[in-house]
């Protein structure tokens, strides 16, 4: 950990979580951190482990071809080692946990962060989502948010990249699997002189592109297919597709 703590994204990334999840696990560093690390005791570490990994909190995912009697012979036998689950379920820290609601308003914060040049800012804009659950919707996010951001006829491409005095470097969109989506947009590069109206110039640009005149739907349904062939792609390559949603569904039940 303490070969990340003071980058850039991490920095950024780790103040967004606790602005956003006042209530809930997620405003937490998994991973931990290094002056907590540091004071842990192996008491504490043994309490955590018995708390958190028990045969209740586990999901078995198995990929590939198996010889499926065997398979189940060897589960079974070794579910009959296990004790009987509790009656009264056990809390799981980020299921169980005070889910936080989207924010009512918007909330602007500056992070500092060593680096020797200071010409250059990164800008970070993140939202709690939708229900992970609502697959549909989720999707739908993910290529609006490839509509904003991928390749070079993307909008943030066009209005703050592609241009004569760039306002960033690069534009990027990513989610987090969480009960409720989270959903991000990082600019790299920004000039420091610049990042303080920078917000305001790009929630006014995905605010225009809420009106259907401004939509670019030739794109938009572009993104859809290609989404839906990478898809179908990536299932044929890989099974980590599949073993991807029965974890997400599992963690978030």
């Amino acid at each position: 950990m303490q070969g990340i703590e003071n980058q850039s994204w991490f920095i950024g990334a780790l103040e967004a979580q606790r602005t956003l999840y006042k209530n809930s696990g997620y405003k937490s560093e998994t991973g931990g951190l290094t002056e907590n690390l540091r004071s842990l005791k192996s008491d504490t570490i043994r309490k955590y482990h018995a708390d958190n990994y028990r045969p209740d909190n586990l999901n078995i995912i198995i990929t590939g071809s198996v010889d499926e009697e065997a398979l189940l012979q060897i589960m079974t036998e070794f579910d009959l080692e296990l004790a009987e689950l509790p009656k009264i379920p056990n809390k799981r820290p980020f299921v169980d946990s005070v889910q936080d609601s989207p924010l009512t308003k918007t909330i602007i914060k500056t992070v500092e962060f060593p680096d020797k040049d200071e010409s250059s800012s990164e800008v970070l804009f993140s939202w709690i989502g939708p229900n992970t659950n609502d697959v549909i919707v989720d999707q739908a996010l993910s290529i609006l948010g490839s509509y904003f951001t991928s390749s070079s006829v993307s909008l943030f491409s066009k209005k703050i990249i592609e241009i004569e005095n760039p306002l960033s470097s690069s534009a990027d969109f990513y989610t987090d699997d969480y009960i409720r989506t989270g959903l991000n947009f990082l600019f790299s590069n920004v000039p420091t002189e610049k990042a303080d109206s920078f917000p305001e110039k790009i929630l006014e640009l995905i605010e225009s592109h809420c009106n259907e005149k401004d939509l670019d739907l030739k794109r938009l349904r572009d993104l859809v297919e290609q989404t839906k062939w990478k898809f179908i792609f990536d299932t044929e390559k890989s099974s980590e597709s599949f073993s991807t949603l029965a974890i997400t569904d599992f963690l978030n039940i």
